[in-house]
Order: C-alpha cells, then sequence, then structure tokens
C-alpha cells in the first residue's frame, strides 16, 4: 500500500498566509477559533509530519509566515487569559461523548506558552478560568506534559479539586469507569490535599469504580481524610448495599472494621464466615493499609488486630521455612502475626492467650510460639 505523499509546508505556509492574514486581528484576540486550532495542534505536537523535535514555536512555524505565527501565538493566550471558555461540566460532558470541545487545544496551547513566559500570572488566573483550563487539561488527547500543571496541583490544590469534583461528577453520572488523571493523582505524594477531599467524594458517588480503584481510594481516605468524616460514609455506604458485588461489600466492611473495630468486628466475622472468596481481599486489603507510608499511619488496636487474624489465620496459616514463608499469601498473613509481636507484651499475650482458645487456630500454632517467645 502506497504512504500518503508528504505535505509541502512551503505551500502549506502560502496557502495560511492567503487566507489568514486578512483576518490576522481575529487570529491575535483568539477568536478566529477554526484558524487557531490547527496551529495548536502543531504547538502541541499532534500535527502528524511536523517533526516532534522541533520545540512547539518551532513546529507552528512550520505552517506561518513570521507576523502570523506572533499573532497565532498571542490568540493562544488571549485564549486562556480572555476568551469565554465552557466550564468544567461542559468540558467533561463533550468528552462523555466523545468530542473535544474546539477550544480544548487552543486554550491549553495558550496556558502553556503562559506558564513559559511568566508562570506566576498562570498561576494567578481567576478560579472559574483555571477550572475550564484543567478540565481541557483532563479532556485533552494531547501528550504534551503542561508545564503549569505540577506547580498548579501544589499551590492551588483547592481549585484543582474544585474542577475535578465537577468534571469527574459529570462523568460519573454517565457511567465512566474510567477517570482522566485519577491514577496519576493517586500515586502523587504532592496530590494529597486533593484526594483527601476528592476521595470521600468519589468513594460516595462512584459505585462503578473498578475493585482495585477502590482499594486505593480507601486508602488514600484512611490516611488523609477526615476520619468522623469518613466514618459517616463508610455507615451510609454499608446501609446501601444492594447490587454491590461480595468483593466490594467486603472491603466496605473491613473498612468500617477498621475505623470501629469494636462496632463492626462481629459483623465481619460472620460476613467471612470461613470462605476464602471473602477472606483472601480483606487480607490483601488489611496488610496494604497497614503498610508504613505517606500521610497518617493507620492504626489498630492489638484486639481488632487479634481478631483479624482469627479471621485470616486459620484459612491461610503461614508456611515458614528457615524463618520465612514460601508465597505472597503466607507472607502477609506472617507480617499480620508478627505486627502482634510488635504491642506492649502485655497486651500481646493477653491476645495470644485469646486466639488459643479458638480451636482452629490450631493451625497457626507454630507462628504464634515464635510470636509468643519474642515478648518474653
Amino acid at each position: 500500500m502506497s504512504q500518503p505523499p508528504e505535505p509541502n509546508f512551503d505551500q502549506v505556509r502560502a496557502q495560511n498566509d492567503a487566507s489568514l492574514m486578512p483576518e490576522i486581528d481575529a487570529v491575535r484576540s483568539g477568536t478566529a477559533v477554526n484558524a487557531l486550532e490547527q496551529f495548536a495542534r502543531a504547538y502541541l505536537g499532534m500535527y502528524m509530519n511536523i517533526d516532534v523535535e522541533l520545540s512547539p514555536v518551532e513546529r507552528v512555524a512550520v505552517l506561518a509566515n513570521p507576523a502570523l505565527v506572533e499573532a497565532v501565538l498571542d490568540g493562544f493566550i488571549e485564549a486562556a487569559t480572555t476568551v469565554a471558555l465552557p466550564d468544567a461540566a461542559e468540558v467533561a460532558a463533550a468528552r462523555a461523548r466523545g468530542n473535544e470541545h474546539p477550544m480544548n487545544f487552543i486554550a491549553l496551547a495558550g496556558m502553556d506558552l503562559l506558564a513559559e513566559r511568566a508562570m506566576e500570572e498562570a498561576l494567578a488566573l481567576p478560579e472559574d478560568r483555571l477550572r475550564s483550563l484543567l478540565s481541557f487539561y483532563f479532556a485533552s488527547t494531547a501528550e504534551l506534559e503542561n508545564r503549569w500543571y505540577p506547580p498548579l496541583v501544589e499551590r492551588r490544590p483547592e481549585t484543582v479539586a474544585a474542577a475535578l469534583a465537577i468534571y469527574w461528577g459529570v462523568l460519573i453520572d454517565r457511567g465512566a469507569a474510567y477517570l482522566p488523571g485519577l491514577l496519576s493523582l493517586l500515586h502523587e505524594q504532592r496530590a494529597a490535599p486533593i484526594m483527601a477531599t476528592l476521595s470521600l467524594t468519589l468513594l460516595q458517588r462512584w459505585k462503578q469504580c473498578r475493585l482495585k480503584l477502590l482499594v486505593e481510594l480507601l486508602g488514600v481516605a484512611f490516611r488523609y481524610a477526615d476520619k468522623e468524616e469518613l466514618r459517616q460514609l463508610i455507615e451510609a455506604m454499608l446501609a446501601d448495599q444492594d447490587g454491590v458485588n461480595v468483593k466490594k461489600t467486603l472491603l466496605w466492611m473491613a473498612a468500617a472494621f477498621f475505623i470501629s473495630p469494636a462496632e463492626h468486628e462481629q459483623q465481619l466475622i460472620d460476613y467471612c464466615q470461613a470462605s476464602k472468596e471473602k477472606i483472601l481481599p480483606l487480607l490483601d486489603f488489611s496488610y496494604r493499609l497497614l503498610q508504613p507510608g505517606p500521610g497518617n499511619p493507620v492504626e489498630m488496636n492489638s484486639h481488632a488486630l487479634a481478631v483479624l487474624l482469627r479471621i485470616v489465620g486459620p484459612k491461610f496459616p503461614p508456611r515458614i521455612v528457615d524463618g520465612e514463608t514460601d508465597d505472597s499469601t503466607s507472607s502477609k498473613v506472617l507480617w499480620l502475626f508478627r505486627q502482634l509481636g510488635e504491642r506492649p507484651a502485655v497486651e500481646a499475650l493477653v491476645e495470644i492467650e485469646w486466639l488459643r482458645g479458638a480451636r482452629v487456630m490450631r493451625r497457626c500454632e507454630a507462628v504464634l510460639d515464635e510470636v509468643e517467645a519474642g515478648l518474653a
């Protein structure tokens, strides 16, 4: 199959000059949307036949004479700073329909250019404009790493959180299984203030999220969100589990146990019974939640830890060879048992005696002996 001919950029420049020089004032004002979009795509590295090794401004210069290039760059900045933009909800609605809003690439090019020339001015734009620009950023298919986004996350987290609450909310209401930008925010320490707020919003509204994301969101909420707000949310979600699959229900019960162990101990025991289908995700979630990491540590009192061991230990007794385990599941269970050995000796010995009183814990006799010996 023959390849399409390479474009003649001398001819493209001549055509752009002929058609757009008479409209140069509209181009400069940022209102000539149809004209500016091709240049914005070039700036963002989306023009297929323009060398991506060129700088963004050099890529624009491939398509126009210097006077028109100057007007285009001015138009980009005007689009980002003064031209009316759709709000976050409108941008999200377009994304949900599979469309790019006409101003998307133009405004993003302008914001990137402004950030290069005057970062402080870019970060000081009004709240509503930044919300629109953030929505464009998350909706965009351009691969350019806009230089203004990381400092905005650090210096105006409330603005980013407000924009995403609107933008993601529209996508959630339309049944989205994926939220643009979520994974990067979940794993960025600088985004913790944003996710402290948004994790609760997403946990409440996004019932169709995948199991792995539910684990991530609960983990973030436990480390960063207000504990009383989280407790109220968990109680409300537990009361509304119709149609929720077994593993998700288990996660909500586990979360309730972690935040209010005495109130939810028996509920968790009764729900899990001896089901590996339920106990394995409980083990994975508990192990992940109790690991050291950024944010506030997730704590569990000694008896709650013993209850957890009473549930998971008999079903997955750690197989220890030369002091180590032979698989990841055993490693997690062994780690939990050894956490009991880190507690004050008086507390730990009481819980070990309680565990030994359960006949099913005979399968964990060796590891209980090890933990008890370490307390001597």
